[in-house]
Formats: structure tokens, C-alpha cells, sequence
């Protein structure tokens, strides 16, 4: 009898989980969907070959700077390896590369949607908010982005982290909030490093504005660390460990006589780096 209240708790339990973590659920299934049934299909988003080869020569070190033949190029080696690493797994336990690939960015996707959805809780808005936001991954072109092994749900991850990190800094600033926005914005600069420029040049603007005004709130202290947090310690790591055609690439991109490339998608800009360059790769 003990046994057969245990189950009954347990059968309850779950059943309690999947009702109230219907939107979550749905989330999953929809992206999962889409990623096994496209299969190798990849005229949808013909990059996704060049992301595809770089998961693929990311270990076993045959090549030094696998990132790059992708999008992934102003990217760190180790960063790849270590975001990577669950691809990696289950393409060992037998699951196909493209799979494997897209499974792994699926787990991110829900990461930064799941950070969103129980930040929209803790406000404490209507069940009408959450359904709108997963409305927004439903988008075809975003359901698309989010499932395969583009670099989207890395953005993704990134902008949940910074606008959660912000969201608990504004009530109380702690080590939690700082690493989330630290994570979120050194991400977001080896992934798509002109939107980070974007959130970087935002938030000076604010710090000018706030100076200007005299206003410090909530203190000098305060806003020296998310300043550290969003701009200074991403940047410092990523020009003293990232490889030096990714430092290249970046410096060529925002120069002033070809600030045009910083608009650029890398995965097609991938031409531009010079053959000197992939000489010394």
C-alpha cells in the first residue's frame, strides 16, 4: 500500500508539472519538430552547413581555428568547446552530428526562454504575457533560428542573461546579477559583436546622461560594477584570449573606412578575411 501511495504522490506530481508547465512543454515539442524533421534538409538556412563542419572539427584538434569556415569566427576556441560540449556528448552516444547540433542549441533556446518566462512570473503579469512571449518563438522564421545549429539562440541566451541580470541588479545588486550579465554580454560579444557594441554604446550614453544629471543612483559603486560586468571585463577577455584573426576581424569591421562590414552577417562576411590572415591560421 505504501508503494502504491508513493506512485499515486509521484503520477500527481507530474501530472501537476506538465499542467502548469504547458507553455515550457509546448516550447520543447514545437522546436523538437522542427529539428527532426528537417533532417539534413538545409536550403532553409544554407549556413547552417558552415556551423555543421565547425562543430565537427571542434575537437579532436585537427584544426587549430575550426570557427573559421562559420559565423562563428570571432569566437574563441575554448568558448566553442565549452558551449559545445553537450553536442558533443550526445554525438558520442550514437545521435547523428546535425542532431546533436541542433539539440544542443534547442537546450539554449529554452535556457533564455525559460529565464524570461520565470522573470515574467516573479512580476507577477498574467498568463497572457507568457503565452505572448512563447508566441514570439512561434514565429516561423524565430521557431526556425531557434531549433537548427545557427548562432540565434546564443543571442538569445545572451540578451535573457543581461536584461535578467539588470532586472535583479534593479531590486538588489549581488554577485548572481553581475555573473548573469558578465556571462550574457561576453557571449553576446564573441557571437554578434556589433550588437554588443550596441548595448555597450547604450549603456555609456546612460552613465554620460547620469553623470551629467549628477545623478548616481543607486550609487558610484553600483553602477562601476555593471559597468565592469556588461563592457570592461568582456572586453578585456576577449582581446587577451581570443585568437588574432578573430581580434582582426573585429578591428577591420567597426574601422572607419569599411564601417559598413559591421552590418554584415559573418557567416557570408567569412570572405572577407584575408588569405595573410588564413595563412597564419
Amino acid at each position: 500500500m505504501n508503494s502504491l501511495a508513493k506512485l499515486t504522490d509521484i503520477f500527481k506530481a507530474c501530472t501537476k508539472f506538465l499542467v502548469s508547465e504547458k507553455i515550457a512543454l509546448l516550447f520543447i515539442f514545437t522546436h523538437l519538430f522542427v529539428a527532426v524533421i528537417l533532417g539534413r534538409f538545409y536550403i532553409l538556412a544554407p549556413d547552417e552547413i558552415g556551423y555543421l563542419n565547425t562543430f565537427n572539427n571542434l575537437y579532436g584538434g585537427r584544426f587549430e581555428y575550426p570557427q573559421t569556415v562559420s559565423g562563428w569566427i570571432t569566437s574563441p576556441t575554448y568558448l566553442l568547446r565549452i558551449i559545445f560540449l553537450p553536442a558533443e556528448i550526445l554525438k558520442i552516444v550514437g545521435i547523428s552530428d546535425i542532431l546533436s547540433l541542433r539539440l544542443c542549441t534547442i537546450m539554449y533556446s529554452l535556457f533564455a526562454f525559460r529565464l524570461m518566462q520565470l522573470e515574467i512570473r516573479r512580476s507577477n503579469s498574467s498568463k497572457k504575457i507568457e503565452w505572448l512571449f512563447l508566441f514570439f518563438f512561434l514565429i516561423p522564421t524565430v521557431l526556425l533560428w531557434s531549433s537548427i545549429g545557427l548562432r540565434e539562440s546564443f543571442i538569445y541566451l545572451s540578451l535573457a542573461l543581461i536584461l535578467c541580470g539588470l532586472r535583479k541588479s534593479e531590486k538588489h545588486q549581488s554577485n548572481v546579477s553581475l555573473l548573469m550579465m558578465f556571462i550574457g554580454s561576453f557571449l553576446l560579444l564573441c557571437t554578434k559583436f556589433y550588437l554588443w557594441g550596441c548595448i555597450a554604446l547604450a549603456t555609456l550614453l546612460i552613465f554620460f546622461l547620469l553623470i551629467i544629471k549628477k545623478n548616481y543612483y543607486p550609487g558610484l559603486r553600483s553602477l562601476f560594477n555593471l559597468g565592469g560586468s556588461l563592457i570592461a571585463l568582456p572586453m578585456l577577455i576577449f582581446f587577451s584570449t581570443a585568437p588574432s584573426h578573430a581580434v582582426n576581424f573585429v578591428k577591420d569591421a567597426v574601422s572607419i573606412n569599411r564601417v559598413q562590414n559591421a552590418a554584415d552577417r559573418s557567416g557570408d562576411s567569412i570572405s572577407s578575411v584575408t588569405q595573410s590572415e588564413q595563412d597564419g591560421i
